[in-house]
């Protein structure tokens, strides 16, 4: 692999890091706070979970796909089928220490309830394995253990280079979760999307390496982006500069529940905009952020399902406030003190990257 190509992969890992702080700030809660400014509060037409899902997924097609070839699929389907086995293990567990243990047993302010009522255990138990109600600090587990065990056969079709069909069957599904509501088959399209175009991306690259157009195509995308961005700051923060009737109709259009095609048409275009930026900043961003983007780059899921942790310990002790400068100083201990919690020995041996 060239050193441009490794430069640009590794970019990755830093955008999936700035995921993650994102997820970090939105689920610490404590606004109003400076970092709100790029997390959005994840009020906008698109969040962090969106951009999660789909780096995944491109880095799912990218390495146990196309790089994947040099290993017999069995190999890679047995890697996928073990994988989503222990994301669900930790899902499962997850969900029980923030509903059940921080929740009802500590009685912890400000944490993910259950659906179930108060000491249901059985209740609380089965919704968890079944998947009906994972808390909310690993609720992406949940998604990203159903989309490995579908990877199999996502994989197999790419290797059998039916992509084509692949695409086809992820939107027929995404239409079905769309019209019935089903949560894992709606934003499975975002994943397996991002897993066909992971799948070719050395293509890609070399396309867009020879590509004389380069700047044309760049200034479309973020253009693009810089309008519906500024569009989904005023619709969702500023309403009272638009029509009310207007400002309903359209954020309703881009509403993360429904997750209709519009917004998964923003979320793929700002997605890109962001890989852009990033294979841009890139060095500066390894100079400047101390090794802690890179870090939670590369081993994401840890601060993921740990992060809820950090968490309960500031609603156990921190009261909440709305001063901004106390929230700012508030949440940026929550990032810091995630980034030393996955940096724990026992933490790093136990908990899955």
């Amino acid at each position: 692999m060239s050193s441009s190509q490794s430069k640009r992969i590794e970019a990755l890992d830093y955008l999936r890091g700035f995921f993650i702080v994102v997820i970090i700030v939105d689920h610490v809660f404590r606004f109003p706070n400076i970092f709100a400014l790029f997390s959005g509060e994840a009020r906008l037409w698109m969040t962090a979970a969106e951009g999660f899902i789909l780096i995944s997924g491109l880095l799912i097609g990218y390495i146990r796909g196309r790089k994947g070839m040099k290993l017999p699929f069995s190999n890679i389907a047995q890697i996928l089928f073990k994988r989503a086995v222990v994301l669900y293990v930790w899902l499962v567990l997850g969900s029980l220490i923030y509903l059940g243990i921080a929740s009802w047993i500590l009685a912890i302010p400000d944490t993910p309830s259950a659906t179930v009522t108060f000491g249901d255990w059985f209740g609380l138990i089965w919704n968890i394995i079944t998947m009906q109600h994972p808390a909310v600090w690993v609720h992406f587990l949940y998604l990203y253990a159903i989309y490995l065990v579908l990877s199999i056969g996502a994989v197999w079709l790419l290797r059998s280079q039916r992509s084509l069909a692949l695409v086809t069957i992820s939107i027929g599904v995404y239409l079905i979760g769309w019209l019935c509501n089903v949560e894992w088959m709606k934003w499975q399209l975002l994943f397996f999307g991002a897993a066909t175009a992971g799948f070719y991306l050395d293509t890609i690259r070399r396309w867009w390496s020879e590509y004389r157009h380069k700047l044309a195509i760049l200034i479309g995308i973020y253009s693009l982006t810089i309008v519906t961005l500024i569009c989904s700051i005023t619709f969702v923060f500023l309403p009272q500069l638009v029509s009310t009737n207007l400002v309903s109709a359209t954020n309703s259009l881009f509403s993360i529940d429904t997750f209709g095609p519009a917004r998964v048409i923003i979320s793929i275009l700002w997605f890109t905009a962001l890989c852009l930026i990033f294979n841009q900043v890139y060095p500066f961003l390894k100079r400047y952020t101390f090794g802690l983007l890179e870090y939670f780059g590369t081993h994401s899921l840890t601060a993921y399902i740990t992060h809820g942790v950090v968490i309960c310990l500031f609603n156990a002790f921190i009261p909440r406030t709305s001063s901004y400068v106390t929230n700012s100083v508030v949440v940026f201990a929550a990032i810091l003190l995630v980034y030393g919690f996955i940096k724990i020995p026992l933490v790093q041996k136990v908990v899955p990257r």
